[in-house]
């Protein structure tokens, strides 16, 4: 289990149907409480990098997009990170609603 279905793990026990709300709405929404300001979206990417970029990489392989179609406006990198923070437990969200099917 890597740290991000950990968070979303974590958070399900909190609140029924934790993740299957967050793959329909999506981390933009505030839907994780630990991820919704900058700095804490900065400090996850920077401690998780290398999660991150492998999950955004294989959905994009297996998308057959470039992974900046999914990251949105990059004015920062700031704006960079938080987005690919977000895209990275969106994605993750997503497949493990799939498994449970």
């Amino acid at each position: 289990m890597n740290k991000i279905e950990k968070l979303l793990l974590d958070n399900e026990k909190e609140s029924e149907h934790f993740i299957s709300d967050l793959a329909n709405n999506g981390c933009i929404n505030g839907g994780v409480s630990e991820l919704i300001y900058y700095s804490d979206t900065c400090k996850f990417y920077e401690d998780n990098k290398d999660l991150i970029w492998e999950i955004i990489s294989d959905y994009a392989e297996e998308t057959g997009h470039d992974i900046f179609h999914y990251i949105g406006d990059v004015q920062s990198p700031t704006i960079f990170e938080n987005n690919m923070t977000w895209l990275a437990v969106d994605i993750t969200a997503n497949k493990m609603v799939l498994e449970e099917k």
